[in-house]
């Protein structure tokens, strides 16, 4: 194109346009956030403008912001280099999260675990699992990561080798965990191991969360697909046909599935009866969880537990009660959920005294370690009889993990006896330790309301 012609007028002009455009857009944006970096605690303000910017997947301001964070030596900072890599992570850049990885002196596990992440949201499995590989340290996500991972792109046999792995390291499973590993067996067609995973479910009591049991559910029907003469062991059908009806909360298909229990002569199986008690209560037909219960050749702690949990469940807390004496009579020994009901039957019928009892014979009598469940339990007990001093000081003394559900026990409970002072306090204790919630500001916000109403009637 010669030098002088009027295209080439035209093109020289255009791209001075865009260019200027540019430098306009680039300088407006680094203005914007200047006032980020001349305050205190800037690291806190930029890493959550950071956030933003990841789950707005707006990525050319991300890389603004960025070139403004290295011009102040800001993303040597861990907190603020994983901010970056999250960023890049939830744009797609993998090369730019990488670089920022590599830019980080002392890569933390959070550090590790989000380089890792952005591999497996673009399908880039292999490399993801290179990462996990040069780990120094793992934890828990970083295996649940990896693992639902291969899971998810068809490597079942890969997934099932590292929950294998996962154990060996003394890591505990938790629900992704299961899940992932659960969808592998499905498609993997290992019923072996899927059957081991399930009762490894049961025994660490995750067997109510109602994701897993969609994900047993699932496994199930692929395992029935590649095999119409399929049929568990064990009586592990039946425990299936438990989720189901849970999930639908069917009555007329429980009681079907107790039929073919009978027909199938399992009515003497003591995991399946006790599956049936759980599934009556949760159907809130107390009747025939009671008649299961009766009949019953061998009942074991669990039989008693599931009997107690539903009635209290249902409403019948004296009855609850009266079962939980009858447990110990037969010679059984109750374990932290059948204190859980206990102390909800007690808390649910204004027993102050009988909760108190039980809450510290947990310890004393059993020698068993008080849970936050139980102490919310009691919480709300003393909370509904509005003796709130008491309630305030059990939980200075219970387990951290618990302490946010707590609070926000004791702000109800400040609503219902009109103690805005107290209020106050709870609903700041709930701020420190729930950022993300907004009820506790919600309820607080009712409690302010109504006091402000009485002061306007005197």
């Amino acid at each position: 194109m010669v030098a002088n012609s009027w295209r080439w007028l035209q093109l020289r002009h255009a791209t001075r346009y865009t260019f200027l455009r540019f430098l306009s857009k680039t300088s407006a944006g680094l203005s914007r956030w200047e006032h980020l970096f001349s305050k205190p605690g800037s690291v806190t303000a930029i890493a959550a403008e950071l956030r933003h910017l990841g789950k707005a997947q707006l990525l050319n301001d991300g890389k603004l912001l960025h070139a403004h964070v290295r011009k102040h030596n800001l993303d040597m900072y861990t907190y603020v280099g994983n901010c970056l890599i999250e960023m890049y992570a939830n744009c797609g850049s993998l090369g730019a999260a990488l670089h920022a990885f590599e830019r980080l002196p002392n890569p933390n596990v959070y550090s590790w675990n989000m380089l890792i992440k952005a591999y497996c949201q673009n399908g880039s499995v292999l490399e993801a699992f290179h990462v996990f590989s040069s780990m120094p340290l793992k934890d828990s996500v970083s295996w649940n990561t990896i693992i639902s991972a291969f899971a998810q792109h068809g490597h079942s046999k890969e997934a099932l080798n590292l929950f294998k792995e996962m154990l060996e390291e003394n890591f505990v499973p938790n629900n992704i965990s299961f899940i992932s590993a659960l969808d592998a067996c499905g498609h993997s067609s290992n019923l072996h191991q899927g059957q081991k995973i399930h009762a490894s479910i049961v025994g660490l009591g995750c067997d109510k969360d109602v994701l897993i049991g969609t994900a047993l559910l699932n496994t199930y029907d692929e395992w029935q697909k590649t095999s119409s003469s399929f049929v568990p062991a064990d009586g592990s059908r039946w425990v299936y046909a438990k989720y189901r009806c849970r999930g639908q909360a069917a009555l007329e298909e429980g009681q079907n599935v107790h039929a073919a229990i009978i027909y199938c002569h399992h009515e003497e199986d003591t995991l399946l009866c006790n599956a049936l008690i759980s599934l009556y209560a949760e159907c809130g037909s107390m009747r025939d969880a009671c008649r299961v219960f009766d009949r019953m050749q061998c009942r074991d702690a669990v039989s008693w537990t599931a009997i107690i949990d539903g009635s209290v469940r249902n409403g019948h807390h004296r009855q609850g009660l009266c079962l939980f004496h009858h447990m110990q009579i037969e010679g059984f020994k109750p374990d932290n959920i059948t204190f859980v009901s206990v102390l909800a039957a007690c808390g649910r019928s204004g027993w102050i005294d009988e909760g108190k009892h039980f809450f510290v014979s947990i310890s004393q009598d059993y020698g068993m370690c008080i849970s936050g469940e139980h102490y919310l339990c009691l919480i709300s007990l003393l909370g509904r009889a509005g003796h709130l001093d008491d309630a305030e000081e059990l939980i200075e003394y219970m387990p951290s993990e618990k302490a946010g559900m707590a609070w926000f026990s004791l702000l109800g409970s400040c609503k219902v006896h009109e103690d805005t002072e107290r209020g106050l306090r709870s609903a700041s204790f709930c701020g420190r330790l729930t950022p993300e919630s907004i009820a506790p500001y919600v309820l607080l916000s009712n409690i302010i309301a109504a006091d402000q109403f009485f002061e306007d009637i005197e």
